[in-house]
């Protein structure tokens, strides 16, 4: 029960990122407010959900996973309560931040119980962790098209609301308590104060990074905000007993080659997840729901892969699984930018290329936690999230800088946007390529390690 517990709130919280996805093309309309704010559904969630990932898993390292795991749950169902109550549009973002800070802690949580539950199999139980997220993505965004359709956009919030207050009472009886050395030490919140704001104010600089001058205030303010707050909270972590990052873990070869990997395959997989529906509206002509629904067979592909990537880790080890994974996403994704003309093409390669996406996905989070120390599991999860998620903010506003380049006023426009989409899809193929020289060298760093040490183990 309680693994079912784990995977069905970490279900229900990725539903709730992606489940507003159908709307924001359309949510200033909606909404009736300037469509750039609009898209503050999605900014805001994200910001919240980046910035406090490692202080919550931080305070499950200490008090314990469960009252983590069923607080971030009930943060998560309030803030879906308080978008579904109000007709506001402020309130309906402030719901959403309060959702996104709730999420943020369910994922690096459910990932810390989930090696905690299954010691002998930690591969598979984080592969399966990371499924259902993958699930819970998908679903959501083929749900909230559906329930917009026949139910309006306030339901998009309170259907997933009723899940959490189904399963929450449930965690509340059953969930098991897995930490079993509670240290109870203090928390820093000043330097998790300065990592959120270094994180708010790069997705800031990002975002007007897309639409004004690099030498503009709007991207130059943000820009120093960052660099001021992130040297601030490198000085503090430094100084303090109880860091919510332990920046010494950096100087841990392993820990930093594995976080690296993380960014890189958040701005990789997020330019495929975020451009292929709209891609194939460009080249196959698809409309908005066919474009969707388009993406499952991609989806369906990768969660099948996370879960073989489990299987991968248990009989190869992480590292080497890591290099099969990396290898395998650079080769499809180079073949889809080669190779993708027509419908059956795209579906093709989009299944392939999740067999890289999927296999990829689980051991770097085996890594980072296995290298961060059975102490802070929780916190380690969080961070290897908040690069995934760092890599995901950097990727598309890449990507939305070379679409705002189109010039849409072309008789060739529809040229020119597939030409576009190519050159987005062949910066993701450069970003596996670092993947791949990254986990070759975190192979044989590990192995350099563990000869100096006279430790021979075949599953590294």
């Amino acid at each position: 029960m309680s693994m079912f517990t784990i995977l069905f709130v970490n279900f229900i919280s990725a539903v709730g990122i992606t489940i507003v996805a159908p709307i924001l093309g359309i949510a200033g309309q909606i909404f009736e407010v300037d469509q750039g704010y609009a898209m503050w559904l999605m900014t805001g969630f994200m910001m919240a959900y980046a910035s406090f990932m490692p202080m919550i898993g931080r305070m499950s390292d200490n008090f314990g996973r469960k009252k983590g795991f069923i607080a971030s749950a009930s943060i998560f169902s309030f803030g879906l309560l308080l978008s579904f109550l109000s007709n506001d549009f402020n309130i309906v973002i402030l719901g959403r931040m309060i959702q996104g800070f709730g999420a943020g802690g369910i994922l690096p949580v459910a990932n810390a119980m989930a090696v905690e539950l299954y010691q002998d199999s930690k591969g598979k139980a984080l592969a399966l962790v990371n499924a259902t997220y993958g699930l819970g993505v998908v679903v959501g965004v083929n749900l909230g098209g559906i329930i917009y359709d026949h139910l309006g956009w306030k339901w998009m919030f309170i259907v997933p609301f009723i899940l959490t207050l189904i399963v929450i009472p449930i965690a509340v009886s059953f969930l098991k308590e897995t930490l079993k050395f509670k240290k109870h030490e203090a928390i820093d919140y000043i330097g998790s104060i300065l990592f959120a704001v270094a994180i708010i104010s790069f997705m800031f600089m990002m975002k007007y990074l897309a639409v004004a001058p690099f030498f503009s205030p709007e991207v130059l303010i943000p820009m120093i905000g960052m660099v001021i707050s992130f040297i601030l909270f490198v000085i503090r972590e430094l100084k303090v007993e109880n860091p919510v990052i332990d920046i010494k873990d950096f100087k841990n070869p392993s820990f930093l080659i594995y976080s690296l990997i993380a960014f890189f395959f958040g701005f990789s997989m997020f330019l495929f997840v975020t451009f292929l529906p709209s891609f194939t509206q460009t080249l196959l002509g698809y409309g908005v729901s066919e474009s969707v629904y388009a993406i499952d067979p991609f989806a369906i592909a990768m969660i099948f892969f996370v879960m073989l990537g489990g299987i991968l880790i248990k009989r190869f080890g992480a590292r080497k699984s890591m290099v099969i994974g990396a290898l395998l996403f650079s080769i499809f994704s180079y073949l889809f930018v080669k190779m993708v003309d027509d419908g059956p093409s795209f579906y093709i390669y989009s299944i392939l290329l999740a067999s890289g996406l999927g296999i990829s996905m689980t051991p770097m989070n085996y890594v980072i936690m296995e290298e961060g120390g059975k102490e802070k599991q929780g916190v380690s999860a969080g961070i290897a999230s908040v690069m995934r998620s760092l890599g995901g903010i950097v990727g598309p506003t890449i990507a939305g800088i070379i679409i705002a380049n189109v010039d849409f006023s072309s008789i060739f426009v529809m040229d020119n946007l597939i030409e576009a989409y190519m050159k987005i899809f062949s910066i993701s193929f450069y970003s596996t390529l670092i993947q791949v020289a990254l986990s070759i060298l975190g192979l044989f760093a590990f192995r350099k390690i563990l000869i100096k040490g006279g430790i021979r183990n075949e599953k590294i």
